[in-house]
């Protein structure tokens, strides 16, 4: 058994762990990409070096805060199609990869997320926001007269 193989079984066999645990935590790790596992364990890492595990709990993450935001910016504001949105986005930021097919929006800003920065994706995101409802002719154009 591989060091890393060890130390998670030691865990798992830890007697105060109930078995409905022990099928959540199997249950997570076969389900979720490892890279996804990866990255919320230094996330956590981080909160504990930090010493900001309590405050932070119950508290949205960077990434949900940003994907909040984009929703409100480009789906509430520029009220574009989540589709149109995605690939405004995408173009705005350079990320010249496709999205994986029937990928949700949320998801999607998260791979920005994860090529660039949270502030380059709601900065961009503001900037196709600004573009569109500052440039657009109005629905209700005013009379003159």
């Amino acid at each position: 058994m591989r060091r890393g193989e060890q130390k998670l079984f030691h865990f798992l066999i830890d007697p105060d762990l109930k078995d409905a645990e022990f099928v959540q935590i199997a249950g997570s790790l076969s389900k979720r990409p490892p890279g996804d596992l990866l990255h919320r364990a230094w996330r956590a890492r981080r909160m504990i070096l930090d010493g900001r595990l309590a405050d932070d709990v119950g508290r949205p993450s960077l990434e949900e805060e940003v994907i909040s935001r984009v929703e409100k910016l480009l789906l509430g504001e520029a009220r574009l199609t989540k589709k149109k949105a995605m690939d405004l986005l995408a173009r705005e930021l350079r990320y010249n990869k496709r999205f994986p097919d029937r990928v949700s929006f949320a998801r999607a800003v998260e791979l920005l997320v994860r090529n660039t920065t949270g502030s380059a994706v709601v900065s961009a995101a503001q900037r196709i926001r600004n573009q569109l409802v500052h440039s657009s002719s109005s629905d209700w154009p005013l009379r003159e007269g």
